[in-house]
């Protein structure tokens, strides 16, 4: 069988667009933080309300992570957006994907010294490309697994600065 060279030259040129298109190539920032394995959080602790404000502060501070408002009255703590994991798509001649995420801590009193923390992740995305980029959107509904990780990971260093 003999092929043309219009044949070959579109072959070459559907097998470099199906390259190009499916390429991911990682472009920096920072990995998602994870969990040493096994961990599973407590969510209730044998500490006073202040105790546990102090330690989610301490916390967050020890990772370099900023808070963005803060109250022991109310026990709500919500951080600041912190930088995730960027990445080339079709070898950033198609665009480039960014990702970022940020907490809200709920602290809560159940008794002079029983006090359960609740943390919630909410992880978003934007793209950007030569025609422009998109505003970041909420992707944690389609990003389960990976919240629960990055959830459980500031569980277990709340609970580090819990411990004695």
């Amino acid at each position: 069988m003999r092929f043309s060279k219009r044949m070959t030259i579109s072959a070459c040129a559907a097998l470099m667009v199906t390259f190009i298109v499916s390429a991911c190539i990682p472009m920096g920032g920072t990995d998602f933080p994870k969990p040493d394995n096994g961990f599973t959080p407590k969510l209730t602790y044998a500490v006073s309300e202040g105790q546990a404000y102090q330690s989610v502060v301490a916390a967050l501070n020890a990772n370099a992570i900023p808070i963005a408002s803060g109250s022991p009255a109310t026990g709500q703590i919500t951080t600041d957006y912190i930088a995730g994991k960027s990445q080339l798509v079709g070898l950033g001649l198609v665009s480039a994907d960014h990702t970022r995420y940020k907490y809200t801590v709920f602290i809560a009193s159940h008794g002079k010294k029983l006090t359960s923390i609740t943390v919630s992740c909410f992880l978003e995305i934007s793209q950007s490309a030569t025609s422009g980029s998109t505003p970041f959107h909420d992707v944690s509904g389609e990003n389960q697994e990976q919240v629960a990780l990055l959830k459980n990971w500031l569980y277990q260093k709340i609970e580090q600065q819990l411990a004695p």
